[in-house]
């Protein structure tokens, strides 16, 4: 068992590592598809299968059915993705302004723990990003939209203030679980989060606004938050278990310096969600899960509520619905549902394959399709597999993998500027793990 100055040592580096590398692009709005290697490999689907330490980031019941012990691991991820508006004949437009957002290849370190306190009782820690929004374009395309529609581009387009936004959240989880009975185990951890976010390029919108200069190009803000997640497992017969968890919103603190670009003054918080799950052994070596998710996202107003119309654009707007306002603008978001079906094949004592696959509902209704430049979260099919070899009883290595497909959402009807917007995405992620059994 690792000193505990070495545990210390591993858990301050992990969260600056979380913090200053989880700025990547999201899979599922706020959330990634799976948390490690192992669950990462079965596309998500563990609230009813967990693997090692990292369950408490799906269901901190399966921390209880796990060997005690650690997993550290790294993923790379490689996020593909771009926007454009289409204004021609609109004013003076005359060409389409689009560009493909620029940083394209993140890390992203995770860590879980696991100690057993009594034969029935298990005290675990999981660290892992929360998802992340992200996008850095070299073209300003709300701005040079709107110059060109105005009619006065300077010479090769608004290139000063470039579009961009950063979400990159860090969850610490410690976690509780206990094993009822042989049947059950259940299992709740506290959320405590930190939160970085800033914006640029949005400055088309401060006329929109209950303060125009909170709206953007105000730097890096970071803020912190809590909620709470708890969940059960229980064999319903020898071959079948049935998960269940439920993760509160994490209730972050208001932004100051954005809190005329989020609704209620500044708020922005991580949605409440909630899965429930199947892992059927079908042979003694292959297992089959299924999980359904559901994302909270239309009850967190500054994502839910609806985007601006061309009337509000051009002034006509009441104080309640200006950016930061009790009902102000948002992305139009709405909660998204996600499947998940994957098996677990364990070929030989030592080596262990995944093979997974997700879908995931848009959360992006089509008339806010172009608010949503800065946020092209639109891959609704993964594809995801990998393995586990052990090296030793108490020492395992993992490599998961996921392939995002290329997704598209577009509105041939929007009416902030009267144009047409359209998003793209795709993206892979391959992570490393290790394993250690105490």
């Amino acid at each position: 068992m690792p000193s505990r100055p070495c545990v210390k040592t591993i858990l301050l580096g992990l969260a600056v590592g979380l913090l200053y590398c989880t700025n990547a692009a999201a899979i599922n709005g706020y959330f990634l598809l799976g948390y490690g290697a192992k669950q990462l490999g079965v596309a998500g689907a563990g609230v009813a299968l967990p693997q090692d330490r990292l369950a408490a980031a799906i269901n901190p019941a399966g921390m209880a059915l796990v060997e005690p012990g650690f997993d550290g691991g790294l993923a790379l991820m490689n996020p593909r993705r771009g926007a454009e508006i289409d204004c021609r004949g609109i004013g003076a437009c005359d060409t389409v302004v689009g560009d493909n957002s620029r940083r394209e290849f993140f890390q992203i370190p995770s860590f879980g723990y696991s100690r057993r306190l009594d034969p029935t009782t298990t005290l675990g820690l999981t660290m892992y990003a929360n998802g992340g929004l992200n996008s850095t374009y070299d073209r300003a395309i709300f701005d040079e939209a709107a110059a060109r529609i105005a009619g006065f581009p300077p010479p090769g387009g608004i290139q000063k203030d470039k579009l961009g936004l950063d979400l990159a959240q860090f969850v610490f989880a410690p976690s509780l679980s206990r094993r009822l009975t042989p049947d059950l185990a259940v299992g709740i951890a506290p959320l405590f989060q930190i939160q970085r976010f800033k914006a640029y390029g949005l400055q088309s919108f401060a006329r929109l606004s209950s303060d125009p200069t909170s709206v953007s190009n105000r730097g890096a803000e970071y803020l912190f938050g809590g909620g709470v997640r708890v969940g059960f497992i229980w064999s319903v017969m020898p071959k079948l278990k049935f998960g269940a968890q439920f993760s509160s919103p994490i209730y972050m603190q208001d932004s100051i310096k954005y809190n005329g670009l989020f609704a209620q003054n500044g708020g922005l918080d991580v949605p409440a969600h909630f899965t429930l799950g199947l892992a059927y052994q079908l042979k003694p070596t292959i297992t089959l899960a299924f999980d359904y998710q559901n994302i909270r996202y239309g009850d967190i107003d500054a994502m839910a509520n609806p985007a601006p119309t061309l009337a509000e654009f051009q002034g006509n707007i009441a104080p309640e619905r200006r950016l930061g306002g009790r009902d102000g603008i948002g992305f139009g978001w709405r909660s998204q549902n996600v499947y998940r079906l994957a098996g677990l094949w364990a070929f030989n004592p030592k080596t262990s394959f995944r093979l997974g696959y997700s879908y995931c509902s848009s959360q992006l209704t089509t008339a806010a399709i172009l608010i949503n430049v800065p946020l092209p979260s639109v891959m609704p099919h993964k594809l995801t597999g990998g393995f586990t070899y052990e090296v030793s009883a108490q020492n395992a290595f993992s490599l998961g993998y996921m392939h995002g497909f290329a997704g598209e959402k577009h509105d041939n009807s929007t009416e902030l500027f009267g144009a047409s917007a359209k998003l793209w995405a795709s993206g892979d992620i391959a992570e490393l793990a290790w394993h250690h059994n105490y």
